[in-house]
């Protein structure tokens, strides 16, 4: 009977399993703020720490991808976390499951970076047509970085991997810390004055935002801003985005990603001098037309010029021939043979005529002689009109005194109605020819 009064009581189990449902239906979601300590990550990829105070401490766990950690987790760490409360059944331990975990001040920092962002973008400085071109095979590459980092040797790794005669500046500075932006900053400006590099990479390794937050300060994003060589920032890893990232004029992932970006591969060089020679190669087949065109049209042009002035040397022959037989040496000389005809023809005749005759020559040859003056003076003044008239019309003259001749395809252009907007001319000078193309047509009214 006494036994059958026994009471029942609660094991430990059903003790624990009632906690945890209660304290999980009490608190499904807190917000607090501690001190890392005790910090664990297990091979399974799950991490254990404790959160601690001034007076008080909780236990904690982050299951594996439950949370996203963008800074470094390690102890001492001050941070505010989201999560449940529950109870670790197996040794009845109150525990906080964190569903997120970032370090005290990032709401500071995420708002300081917004306002920074926004007034870039007001100013400009982050649209996509600022951007300029990375050089296709810079003389040298400017690197701004830690000296002692993993950036700058991976950098010069990939470099020398690529074209091992490439030169790289380091610009030694922190990257990280007090006084880190300053001396970025400063690095950036000392390579534009040196004028030695085509290009420049900023960056650094991984890390959290406070460690990365030196690139989005405003005095590092103005330096990048406002640099005079094409700069490619490298900043953390893929997922980390700084407002120099945005800012450069190229971003890149990785700094290894960066060297492959400023310095082409040798064979991807040599496939660009085969490209570019075969451009050159092609638009040589494509003048060779062209320029047998133009050996045809100066033979024409100069053909036709040739024979204008041959001509115009014919005609000049035929008037000096004219004005020989105006000379007065070559008139007396005729008048003389007539003499000598007449003399024979008086002696037949008899010698009592010969004194009239003499007379009668005398005469003629005063005659002769005051007629052949006054006409070789009238025709002197017409064949100096005609020498004039002849300069004048001389292409040759006409063309020194600053005239032009325009031909279309091969002939003189009088008119200007024999031309059309986009025709082919050649205007000939009197020191040479140069080619032309009809821009715009005007007849003139007058």
């Amino acid at each position: 009977m006494l036994a059958e009064q026994k009471q029942a009581y609660l094991s430990v189990t059903d003790l624990t399993t009632m906690l945890k449902v209660a304290v999980e239906n009490e608190f499904p979601r807190v917000q607090f703020q501690g001190e890392i300590s005790g910090l664990k990550k297990a091979t399974s990829g799950h991490i254990y720490l404790t959160l601690k105070d001034s007076l008080s401490q909780i236990p904690a766990v982050i299951w594996k991808g439950s949370a996203r950690i963008d800074f470094n987790l390690e102890d001492g760490v001050e941070v505010v976390c989201t999560g449940k409360a529950t109870v670790y059944p197996q040794q009845g331990r109150l525990q906080m499951v964190l569903t997120s975990i970032a370090p005290v001040g990032e709401g500071l920092l995420q708002k300081k970076l917004l306002e920074l962002k926004k007034k870039l973008e007001a100013e400009g400085l982050l649209a996509p047509e600022r951007k300029r071109a990375i050089p296709f095979l810079p003389k040298a590459v400017g690197v701004v970085t830690s000296p002692t980092g993993a950036v700058i040797r991976d950098i010069m790794v990939k470099i020398r991997e690529r074209l091992p005669h490439i030169e790289v500046i380091l610009a030694p500075v922190r990257v990280q810390g007090e006084g880190a932006a300053a001396e970025i900053a400063s690095g950036i400006r000392l390579l534009n004055k040196s004028k030695l590099v085509d290009v420049i990479i900023v960056g650094r390794g991984g890390g959290s935002k406070e460690d990365l937050w030196a690139f989005n300060e405003e005095l590092v994003v103005r330096a990048v801003a406002a640099s005079a060589i094409p700069i490619v920032s490298a900043v953390g890893h893929e997922t980390d985005i700084s407002l120099s990232d945005l800012v450069a004029d190229k971003r890149a992932p990785t700094p290894t990603a960066a060297a492959e970006m400023v310095v082409p591969k040798a064979r991807d060089l040599l496939s660009r001098v085969e490209e570019l020679w075969q451009r050159v190669s092609d638009f040589e087949r494509r003048l060779e037309p062209i320029r047998q065109r133009l050996d045809e049209l100066e033979e024409r042009a100069g053909l036709g010029i040739i024979g204008v002035i041959e001509n115009n040397f014919l005609k000049v022959e035929a008037l000096e021939g004219k004005i020989q037989g105006l000379n007065p040496a070559n008139i007396v000389k005729m008048f003389s043979l007539r003499v000598g005809n007449a003399q024979r023809r008086i002696l037949s005749t008899g010698l009592t005529k010969l004194e009239m005759v003499r007379r009668r020559i005398s005469e003629i040859e005063r005659r002769v002689l005051r007629g052949s003056r006054e006409e070789m003076s009238r025709r002197g003044l017409v064949l100096s009109g005609l020498a004039q008239r002849l300069e004048g019309v001389n292409p040759h003259n006409v063309l020194q005194r600053g005239y032009a001749m325009l031909e279309k395809g091969g002939s003189v252009v009088t008119e200007v109605s024999a031309l059309s907007v986009e025709d082919d001319v050649a205007i000939v000078m009197s020191s040479g020819r140069a080619e032309a193309k009809i821009k715009k047509v005007s007849l003139s009214k007058r």
